[in-house]
């Protein structure tokens, strides 16, 4: 099963081979530019350097992101018990109303920073390979 179908079976809530996983792929599962740059030396992978994005200016939060997340959190609240999560880190006081104008609450998740040694990535991903195939059973550490 190739990783894009795996993700698509479970957000169908279909039980996929084994658990996804993901790195990196958004804001909420994101890795630091340093973090990254040691993972990448650890495992082997040539570096190269890591773009940093700052936090979106107001008016290109309100125009690029509002209306999409205005629509998915209008839909999910009312036709669902779910909340929506977001997260996210540094100064975020200049798009704060947005956020929260969108529909969303927050996360309190967050991403592999700085100082994580690589081993401890590797560990966490180790552990949710071994320990992630369906059923998920509970881990007695």
């Amino acid at each position: 099963m190739t990783s894009r179908e795996r993700v698509l079976k479970a957000i169908n809530h279909e039980e996929p081979d084994r658990l996804p996983l993901d790195i990196g792929s958004n804001v909420q599962s994101g890795i630091m530019a340093h973090a990254l740059d040691r993972l990448r030396r650890y495992l082997g992978f040539t570096t190269k350097p890591v773009k940093v994005y700052g936090v979106f200016p107001p008016e290109l939060f309100e125009e690029l992101h509002m209306p999409h997340f205005t629509i998915l959190n209008k839909w999910i609240h009312e036709n669902t018990s779910w909340k929506t999560w977001v997260h996210s880190c540094g100064s975020i006081s200049r798009i704060l109303p947005y956020i929260v104008k969108s529909g969303f609450i927050f996360n309190t998740v967050h991403n592999i920073q700085h100082g994580t040694p690589p081993e401890n990535v590797t560990t966490a991903y180790d552990t949710a390979y071994q320990y992630g195939d369906y059923p998920i059973l509970s881990l007695s550490l």
